[in-house]
C-alpha cells in the first residue's frame, strides 16, 4: 500500500490505474518510474468482470473474477517472483497513512492471526498471566497463579454473529483436559485444571 504520492505527468497520484481496453478508466497517460500500477481487464464503473487469469509474468497480483469458469468467485493471484510469496490483509481509517496488519496468509494457505491481541481475563492459575503472544483469534499465554481448576475468557475484539467457538491445549501438562464452558457473541471461555506456569495455547472462531 503505497504511503505517499507519485507525480505523473504534473497529476498526484496514490495508485495509477488504467485500463487495457477502451471501456472503463482510459489509458494511463504517461509510463511513471516507481509507479504502483493497477491493470484491469473489462471493467464497468462499479465492477470487475474479467474472467481467467492473466497475472503478472515476472512478478505482481491480479484480482481477477470467475477464474474457475464455474463458481462465479472473485480470485487473488499472487506472482511472487524471488519472494516467499503469500497475502497480507491491512486496515486502516482517514487518510490510511498508517496501515495495520491483520492477517496474513502465507504460500501453503494457512492463515496467521497478526491483529492486535485478544484480551483476556481468567480464573484459578490464569487469574494472572505473563507472556502473550499471537492476535486477535489466536494466541499462547502463560497461567501463572497456583494449580487450581481454572477459566481463561478470550476476547476477540469484535461481536459474532452467533457466538465464537474457541479451543486451548495445555502445552506443560498434558494431562491437563481444557474445554469451552461458555459461549457468547463477545466472549468464549475455556475451563479445566491449569498447573502453575502452564503455558497455554488458544484459538477461536466465530460463527
Amino acid at each position: 500500500m503505497p504511503s505517499n504520492v507519485i507525480t505523473c505527468a504534473g497529476t498526484q497520484y496514490g495508485l495509477l490505474i488504467y485500463a487495457r481496453n477502451k471501456y472503463g478508466l482510459g489509458n494511463m497517460p504517461v509510463s511513471c518510474p516507481g509507479a504502483t500500477v493497477m491493470q484491469i481487464n473489462g471493467i464497468s464503473a462499479n465492477s470487475l468482470t474479467s474472467t481467467g487469469f492473466a497475472p503478472p509474468v515476472s512478478q505482481g497480483g491480479q484480482l481477477a473474477w470467475n477464474g474457475s469458469s464455474a463458481q462465479g468467485e472473485t480470485d487473488f493471484v499472487n506472482n511472487h517472483g524471488s519472494g516467499a510469496g503469500g497475502w497480507r490483509f491491512y486496515d486502516c481509517g482517514g487518510t490510511c497513512r498508517a496501515q495495520t496488519l491483520e492477517i496474513t496468509i502465507n504460500p501453503n494457505g494457512t492463515i496467521t492471526s497478526a491483529g492486535a491481541q485478544a484480551i483476556l481475563s481468567g480464573t484459578g492459575a490464569c487469574s494472572s498471566r505473563s507472556g502473550q503472544l499471537g492476535g486477535s483469534f489466536a494466541g499462547q499465554i502463560t497461567c501463572t497463579s497456583g494449580t487450581a481448576a481454572s477459566t481463561l475468557t478470550i476476547s476477540p475484539g469484535n461481536t459474532a454473529t452467533n457466538g465464537w467457538s474457541c479451543w486451548a491445549s495445555d502445552l506443560t501438562t498434558a494431562a491437563n483436559i481444557l474445554r469451552q464452558s461458555f459461549v457468547s457473541t463477545t466472549v468464549g471461555t475455556i475451563s479445566g485444571t491449569v498447573n502453575a506456569n502452564d503455558v497455554i495455547t488458544f484459538g477461536c472462531i466465530g460463527y
